[in-house]
C-alpha cells in the first residue's frame, strides 16, 4: 500500500538526518565538547533530582532556567524561550512564521536544518554563497536583502560549517537594511573573538538569537538550547512551544552548569588553545589545505575523497562535508584534548602517506 500522498509534498525532497553510528577510539566528528562534566556537578544534580517526583510532569516550561538565563544575559525572562536542544527551536522559530508568504536568506554553505525546514514549510530560499575563504559576503547579503526583501534571514555566526563570524558592526549594518525576522544563530560564540549580538537586541526588535548548551557548556546530551528576542516575538514562538518538552533533570543540570561558568571559561580556554596548535601542525604538511575557523573545529582539504574513511580505519572519526555547497573533498574535525588531536594528526599522516602510494 503506497500511503506517500497523505504526506506532506515537500518532503518528497528532504532526506531523512542520518549519520552513520562510528566506532572510533578518537571521536572528533560531531563537535563535541572533549570535557564531561566533574562528578561532583553530576552528583549535586542528581541529588537534586532524586528529591523530585518522577510521578509528576515538568514544569510547562523550565522557570528555574529561564530566571537563572534572565540573570545571565540580564534580559527580562518574558524574552527567553528554552527547548529541548537548538534544533527544536529552530523548528518551532520557523514553524511560527509564514514561510510561504516571505522567502528565507541564507547564506551557503550553512547549518542543514535551515534549508530543511524552510523546504519542509513550503518556504523559498535565497541562496548567498560565501567567500572562497568561508567568510561572509557582507556585501552580497546586503545586495539580497535590499533586491529581494526575504521575510526571514538565518545567519550562522560561527558559521556551520563555515567557521567563519560575521563583525558585529556588520551584522548591525544588516539589520538596519531590512525588517526582517533575523535569525542569528550564536552557537558557537564562545569560541569566536567577535562581540556577540546580544547587545543589539533592545535596538532591533526583529531580532532572534540562538543559544545552545551543546558545545561551550558541554552538554550535548542533555539537550538545552534557547532563544533571546523581544516580548513581542517571543510571544509569538510560545504559541506553538510543546509544553514540559524540557525535562527535569536536563533543567537542574543546566541550571548547576551556570553555577560554573569558571568551569566553562577554562575549557573554551583550553579549545582555542589547541585549535591553534593543531591548525598549525596541519599547516606543516603537504597536500592538505587547512582553513581557519573561530569555532571548536577545523577544516580540512585533502584533493582525495577516501580520506574520511581511511581516518577511520586508523580509529579516527571525522565528519565528511562534501555534499554542502563548496565544501568536496573537506572533512570537518573537532578540536579534542591534546592526545586525541596529537593522535588525529599521526592518523592523518599516515592515511596522506598510503594514499601517495596508490
Amino acid at each position: 500500500m503506497n500511503l506517500t500522498y497523505r504526506f506532506n509534498p515537500n518532503l518528497k525532497s528532504i532526506q531523512a538526518f542520518s549519520l552513520k553510528a562510528q566506532k572510533a577510539k578518537v571521536k572528533l566528528n560531531q563537535n563535541e565538547n572533549p570535557f564531561d562534566l566533574p562528578l561532583e556537578i553530576k552528583e549535586r544534580v542528581i541529588q537534586r533530582f532524586l528529591n523530585e517526583q518522577w510521578n509528576r510532569y515538568p514544569s510547562p516550561m523550565p522557570f528555574e532556567l529561564i530566571d537563572k538565563l534572565s540573570k545571565h544575559h540580564k534580559i527580562s525572562p518574558d524574552r527567553i524561550i528554552v527547548c529541548n536542544g537548538s534544533n527544536e527551536l529552530i523548528y518551532m522559530i520557523f514553524l511560527a512564521l509564514d514561510l510561504k508568504n516571505m522567502p528565507v536568506l541564507i547564506p551557503q554553505p550553512s547549518f542543514y536544518l535551515y534549508e530543511k525546514i524552510t523546504k519542509i514549510l513550503g518556504g523559498k530560499i535565497i541562496d548567498v554563497f560565501l567567500n572562497d575563504d568561508f567568510s561572509f559576503n557582507v556585501d552580497a547579503i546586503a545586495r539580497a536583502l535590499v533586491d529581494n526583501k526575504p521575510g526571514v534571514v538565518g545567519l550562522c555566526s560561527p558559521n556551520n560549517p563555515g567557521g567563519k563570524s560575521l563583525k558585529f558592526d556588520d551584522i548591525k549594518f544588516l539589520l538596519s537594511l531590512s525588517d526582517a525576522i533575523f535569525v542569528i544563530d550564536e552557537a558557537y560564540i564562545e569560541f569566536s573573538g567577535e562581540k556577540s549580538a546580544v547587545e543589539l537586541l533592545d535596538d532591533f526588535p526583529n531580532l532572534i538569537i540562538i543559544r545552545t548548551m551543546s558545545k561551550a557548556f558541554g552538554l550535548a546530551g542533555i539537550r538545552i538550547g534557547y532563544a533571546l528576542t523581544s516580548k513581542e516575538i517571543a510571544d509569538e514562538i510560545r504559541k506553538v512551544r510543546l509544553p514540559f518538552t524540557i525535562d527535569r533533570f536536563a533543567e537542574l543540570t543546566a541550571v548547576e552548569i551556570l553555577e560554573h561558568l569558571d568551569l566553562v571559561r577554562r575549557n573554551v580556554d583550553y579549545i582555542i588553545e589547541q585549535k591553534r596548535w593543531l591548525y598549525n601542525e596541519l599547516c606543516k604538511i603537504e597536500d592538505i589545505k587547512v582553513f581557519d575557523t573561530e569555532t571548536n573545529f577545523l577544516l580540512v582539504k585533502t584533493f582525495e575523497s577516501e580520506t574520511v574513511d581511511m581516518l577511520l580505519e586508523e580509529g579516527v572519526a571525522v565528519r565528511d562535508m562534501s555534499s554542502y555547497p563548496m565544501m568536496d573533498k573537506i572533512f570537518r574535525v573537532t578540536v579534542g584534548t591534546f592526545e586525541e588531536n596529537r593522535y588525529f594528526l599521526n592518523a592523518l599522516k599516515k592515511v596522506l602517506v598510503k594514499v601517495k602510494k596508490n
